[in-house]
């Protein structure tokens, strides 16, 4: 069985120099072969932005991957 049992989503949100704005951390149950992450934020200042996302895939206790990856940045 293939399955997860879930998937566990950190996402931070940060300034282009790194420092970290907001972190979400959000256990996920996969329904079929896809998931869904939904969250949002309000930005309390102007700036360049990012995120930066480390995903963990759980099976029988154990972290079966990890994926992380970052956005593009973007100014507002």
């Amino acid at each position: 069985d293939k399955t997860l049992d879930y998937i566990l989503v950190i996402a931070k949100v940060k300034k282009s120099t790194g420092t970290v704005v907001k972190t979400f951390s959000e256990k996920v149950y996969p329904k079929g072969s896809s998931m869904k992450w939904i969250d949002t934020y309000k930005l309390q200042s102007k700036g360049t932005y990012y995120l930066d996302c480390t995903i963990k895939c759980y099976k029988g206790g154990a972290v079966k991957e990890t994926i992380t990856a970052q956005s593009a940045k973007a100014t507002y």
